[in-house]
This record gives C-alpha cells, structure tokens and sequence, in this order.
C-alpha cells in the first residue's frame, strides 16, 4: 500500500485478503504510513491479530482491501501468476499491469520508467560561469575507449550550437582544435569561436546522439544545400578522433 497524501495516513483496522473471505490480514490498530510512504502486508509469513492464519496469493487470484467498517477499498483480480508482479503502471495512479521487477515496500518498477540514476547523490558545477546561457539543451558523452577521460558534446537550442567540451582537471571547457567553425558553416558566431553550427538554418537544436562514422542520416531531401550542409558538418565533427583525453 502507498500513501499518496502529504499527510501521514492511519491504516489501522484495515483488512487485506485474498479471494476467500476466510483470509483475512488485519493490520494493527495505530498504524500508519507516512506521507508518500508504503505499507508492506506480508500475508504468506505473518499472522494478525483477529486475522487468520497466514495465506497465500494463487495462481488465479485476487487481492483485495477493506477499510475497517468493510468497505471495499481496491482489488485486483488475475488468472496467472505475473513472471514478476502485478501492480499500478505509473506507479500508485495508474492501472495494473506486469511490472519489471518486484519492489517491496518501495514504488513500482514500470514498463517505461527510467532505471535508476547510476551517479552518486552529490551535484558539482563543473562549467564557468554564464559559459552556455540559459538554453543547454542535450549533452552526450564520448568515451575515449581506453582510461583516458573521453569527450562531451552539448548542444544549445536556438541558434543551433554544438560544443566540443575538454576536462582539464577542474571545468569541462569548449575546445575547437580540428574542428570548423561558423566560418564556414553558419553563422551567428565569429570564426575562431568556442561554438559549431551544424548549418545557417539550425535555429532550433534539441537533442544530440553519438554514432559511429558514416553517413549522416537527414529528414530532408540529400539534395538540398541545408541537408549537404548539415550531414557534412555533423559527419566532420562526430566522426573526428578527439585530441584530448
């Protein structure tokens, strides 16, 4: 059970069972969950008082809440055993579906969700100050394929700008060896600068991917001089082997 009010939630009384009225887990008196908290009802292992004995969830099944005057309060029904578990797909709103992986005590793992975040809890600013505006759009990281540190490209959206970013111990900085600039490719920018624009008409940039070398793919015709433009711009910076480590 997820308590989905800001405030702690009093669940004593409350009555879990399967699809025999006979089985009942009857959750202690003062018992509470806290404000986006969860509730664990071990019905396979723990006996309640004025419950019965402990019970298991067949194969074809249900799950069912009561609140303590016997209202219905939520139920599930199935005719299989999940190959993980059942539960509400996005987590506590919605719907019940197979979810990835069992969670208990915790939010459901569903379909669709992003996986953990793989970093630490920690968050350091490791740009200079103002370096990108306010319009940061994507960034990608480029591994050097040994234990040197790689490359990171970002882009910034409007006008379309892609940067080539080097760590030199303390700031990821722009770094334009080997690469063309605006010069030849856009414009918005001087010759020389810190930035790369793909073409003249890239005003709106959002997102960046990393692929190996090789032809650019294009929605627009191969023909026309912003497509010529953009596949040669883009093919020349990410396709290029970074000098720095």
């Amino acid at each position: 059970m997820v308590n989905t009010a800001t405030t702690p939630a009093d669940i004593g009384g409350y009555v879990v069972r399967d699809n025999d009225d006979t089985h009942s887990y009857v959750i202690a008196a003062g018992t509470t969950i806290a404000a986006g908290g969860y509730y664990l009802a071990d019905v396979d292992t723990v006996a309640t008082v004025g419950g019965s004995a402990t019970f298991g969830l067949g194969s074809a099944d249900s799950a069912r809440l009561f609140a303590p005057d016997g209202t219905l309060l939520d139920s599930y029904t199935w005719s299989a055993h999940a190959t993980t578990t059942y539960g509400r797909c996005p987590s506590a709103t919605g719907s019940f579906t197979t979810t990835n992986a069992p969670t208990r005590g915790a939010a459901n793992a569903c379909p669709g969700d992003p996986g953990p975040w793989p970093g630490g809890p920690d968050v350091s600013t490791v740009d200079a100050a103002n370096l990108f505006g306010t319009n940061m759009s994507g960034l990608a990281y480029q591994p050097s394929g040994t234990s040197a540190r790689g490359t990171l490209w970002a882009v910034k959206n409007g006008p379309g700008t892609l940067y080539r970013l080097r760590f030199d111990g303390t700031n990821w900085s722009p770094d334009t060896t080997g690469l063309a600039t605006s010069s030849r490719f856009g414009s918005g920018s001087s010759a020389g600068s810190s930035c790369f624009l793909p073409s003249p008409a890239a005003a709106s940039t959002s997102a960046l991917t990393i692929r190996p070398p090789g032809p650019v793919p294009s929605s627009e015709p191969s023909s026309t001089p912003r497509s010529r433009a953009m596949r040669r711009a883009i093919g020349d910076a990410l396709t290029r082997p970074s000098p720095v480590g």
